[in-house]
């Protein structure tokens, strides 16, 4: 090995020094396509990461924290309508407030099931986006996650509607206990709606830990 490195020495002593300069200027500029490159591919998969943040990530949480300050709002308005209901046999005041909450509510629970059909077409489209099968799966998680809180919700406003019904009519047996799993199951929803934005911001997080290291790699491989 000692006599095949003494080889090369001895005939690179034996070149020129317009060879030698060349010889040098060639190895560097192919280091330099090589360096290239490579921060080529680096730099295309941290637009990459950025892009799906940008078309993908951002607004699917932006929709589902609208979702969520809509659904915490509808359930105030649940505790108020009942407190209401429980007091409008004797006060016409609590019964006008009553009619009126009810109606927010049903607003409020049209708006919340809408946006909840908007977010599931979001991650439907980007599932068929997905830059890898890694963002595929998450997506996926997030669509039979939206798919579940759909149900949830479909379920709590049928039986809050019930549960006005019980009041308008003055129906009291049973009343406490239906009241109780309402907020048993707006709790849970509630909790849900939390769960799957801190996924998301998660995974978002995650996307933008890995472009900040590739582009720390890139900076590196160029200087």
């Amino acid at each position: 090995v000692a006599r095949g490195g003494s080889g090369l020495l001895a005939q690179f002593s034996s070149l020129s020094i317009g060879q030698r300069v060349s010889g040098m200027a060639a190895v560097l500029l192919l280091l330099s396509f090589l360096i290239g490159g490579f921060s080529a591919v680096n730099i295309r998969s941290i637009g990459i990461e950025i892009k799906g943040l940008a078309e993908r990530d951002l607004p699917l949480v932006e929709i589902i924290t609208e979702i969520e300050v809509k659904q915490l709002e509808q359930s105030l308005i649940y505790e108020r309508t009942v407190r209401f209901g429980a007091s409008m046999a004797t006060s016409v005041r609590a019964k006008e407030l009553f009619l009126e909450h009810k109606g927010e509510f049903k607003e409020l629970s049209e708006e919340v099931g809408e946006l909840i059909v908007r977010a599931e077409e979001m991650a439907r489209k980007d599932i068929e986006s997905a830059a890898n099968a890694a963002e595929r799966e998450e997506y996926k998680l997030i669509l039979v996650a939206l798919e579940g809180v759909e149900i949830a919700h479909k379920a709590v406003a049928a039986q809050s509607l019930q549960m006005y019904q019980m009041l308008e009519a003055g129906r009291v047996a049973g009343m406490a206990e239906a009241m109780q799993r309402i907020e048993d199951d707006i709790v849970a929803l509630d909790r849900e709606f939390l769960e799957m934005r801190e996924q998301i911001e998660e995974f978002t997080a995650t996307a933008l830990q890995q472009a900040e290291a590739e582009g720390k790699r890139t900076l590196t491989m160029v200087l």
